[in-house]
């Protein structure tokens, strides 16, 4: 008789799980914040990574308490700052939310915006660097929204930065998103 053969086939099967990122949407009024800021060189485009360590490895323990001990608790921790104006700089601060910056001292001041809070678990800086790609990779092209002009905030609280159970904050000023930039997605661009 006849033989049958069957061919065994294999298709590759492709499936991208996306783990859920932690985040809520806020409004919030302007606040001011006191500290000491940096204007520095971008890096190929990018901040300088190497430059920030070396600002928080130098940062005085005693400065950062005396300064947590002024703040008025709207956000907690110290407070981050960074902010690209164009050009090949951008400023990076860290400080505290006060009430009112005192004549003596640098300050800087958030207006109002519509903030998405994420939550970094983990080591730093590592746990860090991956929530801001997860933020650009998984969560902006689903979310409807797109970074809106202003800085962008790290909320660093109190406890052992290397702990896994770490965690810390990033605020970015966000929009909805306009429609040109909701055709770009659509077509990959």
């Amino acid at each position: 008789g006849a033989l049958t053969a069957y061919l065994v086939m294999s298709l590759p099967q492709s499936v991208k799980v996306v783990a859920q990122i932690e985040h809520q949407v806020v409004e919030r009024g302007a606040f001011a914040l006191t500290g000491f800021f940096r204007s520095m060189a971008l890096v190929a485009g990018e901040a300088d990574f190497a430059a920030i360590n070396a600002l928080w490895a130098d940062l005085d323990l005693a400065w950062a308490e005396r300064m947590l001990s002024r703040s008025n608790g709207a956000l907690p921790g110290l407070v981050v700052v960074s902010s690209h104006n164009g050009g090949d700089r951008y400023d990076y601060s860290i400080g505290i939310t006060v009430d009112k910056v005192q004549p003596e001292e640098e300050g800087i001041f958030i207006p109002a915006a519509t903030w998405a809070i994420f939550t970094s678990v983990g080591p730093l800086p590592e746990a860090m660097v991956d929530t801001w790609r997860r933020i650009f990779t998984d969560w902006f092209p689903h979310s409807g929204t797109q970074c809106a002009p202003g800085p962008t905030l790290e909320l660093y609280d109190e406890g052992d930065t290397q702990d896994l159970s770490y965690r810390c904050f990033l605020w970015l000023p966000i929009e909805r998103q306009t429609e040109a930039a909701e055709g770009e997605q659509e077509e990959g661009v």
